[in-house]
């Protein structure tokens, strides 16, 4: 990745991060400017496979994430903000991106559950969900209350996953 990409990325990457922890919102006027400036970087680097590169990474990211999103397990600014990630780093990375942003959220999923003293509880229902998947299994998982429910700022988790391989991958 070029260092102009890079340091885009960074910028949209921290005021969303920011956001995301102060405000609880990803902003629009961040993530659309990145989808289209990522596309806009890449085709003028890399001409024709620079813009196949951020269409792919903005497709794959979309996909996945807006599954996710209608299964109730994102909001809609971590799925924009994926896909301007997508966008901007492109097909090549963004399979790494979003595996270093689970860990990222899986730890911060385990922080916040250890605070609140549900982990033992929480865990048992990600089993039952698990073993829910299986044919011929009778046990159901237990309903989600959304007044028990822990949000969790996962652009956060988004933007570190993301600098953290950025870092580490330089």
């Amino acid at each position: 990745m070029n260092e102009y990409k890079i340091l885009f990325l960074i910028i949209v990457l921290v005021i969303s991060g920011i956001t995301d922890i102060l405000k609880g919102k990803i902003y629009n006027f961040v993530t659309f400017p990145g989808i289209v400036m990522g596309i806009a970087i890449n085709w003028y680097y890399n001409s024709y496979s620079g813009l196949i590169l951020s269409l792919s990474g903005l497709l794959i990211s979309s996909v996945i994430f807006i599954i996710l999103f209608m299964w109730g397990g994102f909001g809609a600014g971590d799925v924009k903000l994926m896909m301007a990630v997508g966008a901007i780093a492109g097909y090549k990375i963004i399979f790494d991106l979003i595996l270093y942003s689970a860990v990222a959220g899986g730890i911060m999923a385990n922080v916040v559950i250890i605070k609140n003293r549900c982990f033992l509880r929480t865990w048992t229902n990600v089993l039952r969900f698990f073993l829910f998947l299986i044919p011929g299994y009778k046990l159901k998982p237990e309903p989600l209350k959304k007044k028990n429910s822990i949000v969790l700022p996962y652009g956060y988790a988004i933007s570190i996953g993301s600098l953290v391989y950025l870092y580490f991958n330089k």
